[in-house]
């Protein structure tokens, strides 16, 4: 007997089963083998609050690489992997592919294909990833801590609220997606609903929602500051009520209960949406910055860079509001292809002509220097000004009196100056820059206020760097 459990023991550490990290802690392997664009590729490995644990170092050539950390055993992880050509690291161009491995048993085998980024979580409790979100309904519950996933599929069609007002106390925020894609990341980048700060320190998102989906809830806190439990409620607001014959110039394609409501052209109280550009939070955000892109970089294929290596960007806030007395509809790419474009980098359906970001030399002569794509159109700010909101990336658009904000932390909320000469420019950005009509063929009542600007003088310090002494 003790010759064969002695035997035993030699042939598991034969197979390296066991970890050589202390107890209480897991071993994290990642083996990554790169396609011949080696230098696209980088990847973390991340805690359930998003702190980066491990990560890959620069590579240049097509290369494996093994990366092994202690973590502690409980908690969700995060491996992200991303390539900035947007293809993966399989199969065109080298056969890439990468393993990950909880003491030394193997957790994903993945053939590299997975275009721009890919996300795998693992060691996760319920709801403490996408992939193992709790089911809810309507109702109260409670978020243990700091990010929490549930899944909601609504029992009817129309508007709902996600809320923690008057429900926690601490600085709460809350994500709506609707598929486990990700990435997640702090802002509402790849969301159909998001908000932070909507009461107070706590936040509330409204949209409508369709009983065909299965929507993803994402419930955290800025910074994760919640040391707590996180309280949030799901309530059905009722459905959309409006004008539901199309031919009318008033017609909601969201409305679901005609409210008697609809008028027809050429009357007088036909109405039209106006989009404008909030210019003091234009200028407020303003702020140098600089952005790496490496070789393929879709920001620079998209024109969001003009070159590649470390570029000098000036970053703000582009905060659309409709201050007209209609919504401007855009809708999504199935049901409305003709206003959104797939002929970019990533191959994602872009809504055309969002937003240019332009520079004006003081004879008035142009720079095209910035262009931004719409990813997600959205009443995005809460509706301040007295609008219900009701759009969302699954269903585009800007209600009256409401508003979307690309923040300047998003990519390409920004223009590339590292290439443009010192001097005084007048700084420009326009929405609706080619004038198009919405999705419902409704034009704007006013293109004279689509653009907000600032005056901004660009000088270089002693070592060359640019300054921006507003």
């Amino acid at each position: 007997m003790k010759y064969i459990f002695t035997t035993l023991i030699l042939f598991l550490v034969s197979l390296n089963i066991f970890s050589q990290c202390p107890v209480g802690s897991i071993e994290v392997k990642v083996v990554l083998t790169t396609d011949n664009y080696a230098a696209e590729t980088t990847w973390q490995l991340k805690d359930k609050f998003g702190v980066v644990l491990m990560s890959n170092g620069v590579l240049t050539n097509s290369t494996t690489t093994t990366s092994t950390i202690c973590v502690t055993s409980t908690g969700c992880l995060t491996f992200v992997i991303n390539d900035s050509f947007g293809d993966g690291i399989c199969c065109n161009y080298g056969a890439g592919s990468f393993q990950i491995y909880v003491n030394n048993v193997l957790q994903t085998n993945h053939n590299g294909q997975f275009g721009g980024t890919y996300t795998y979580y693992f060691n996760c409790g319920p709801g403490e990833s996408c992939q193992t979100a709790i089911a809810v309904n309507t109702g109260t519950y409670t978020a243990p801590g700091n990010e929490y996933f549930y899944k909601f599929k609504p029992a009817q069609v129309g508007l709902y609220t996600v809320s923690t007002c008057s429900l926690s106390s601490c600085d709460t925020k809350l994500w709506v997606y609707e598929n486990c894609t990700g990435p997640f990341t702090t802002n509402n980048t790849g969301t159909i609903l998001y908000n932070d700060d909507f009461c107070g320190l706590q936040s509330e998102v409204s949209g409508a929602l369709d009983t065909s989906k299965t929507y993803i809830v994402r419930v955290g806190s800025y910074n994760n500051s919640c040391t707590g439990a996180i309280n949030f409620a799901i309530n059905y607001q009722g459905p959309i009520s409006g004008c539901t014959t199309y031919s009318a110039c008033n017609y909601n394609p969201l409305a679901t209960i005609d409210d008697g409501s609809c008028v027809y052209y050429p009357s007088p109280l036909c109405t039209a949406p106006d989009l404008t550009i909030v210019q003091p939070q234009f200028i407020s955000s303003l702020s140098l910055g600089t952005v790496n892109a490496g070789a393929g970089d879709c920001r620079v294929t998209e024109s969001c860079l003009n070159g590649y290596g470390v570029r000098t960007v000036i970053n703000f806030d582009t905060y659309i509001k409709n201050i007209g007395t209609q919504d401007y509809y855009i809708g999504d790419p199935g049901t409305n292809p003709g206003q959104f474009t797939t002929n970019n980098c990533h191959g994602h359906a872009h809504y055309e002509g969002y937003a240019e970001y332009r520079l004006y030399k003081p004879n008035g002569q142009a720079i095209p220097i910035g262009f931004k794509n719409g990813f997600c159109v959205l009443d995005f700010d809460g509706c301040p000004d007295g609008g219900t909101p009701k759009f969302s990336c699954g269903n585009m658009g800007i209600s009256k009196q409401c508003g979307d904000i690309y923040s300047a932390g998003l990519d390409c909320q920004w223009i590339d100056i590292t290439d443009v000469d010192t001097g005084n420019y007048v700084m420009a950005a326009k929405v609706n820059w080619d004038q198009s009509a919405d999705a419902l063929g409704h034009f704007e009542s006013n293109y004279q206020n689509n653009w907000a600007q600032a005056c901004i003088k660009i000088t270089a310090n002693a070592s060359g760097q640019k300054v921006l002494p507003y």
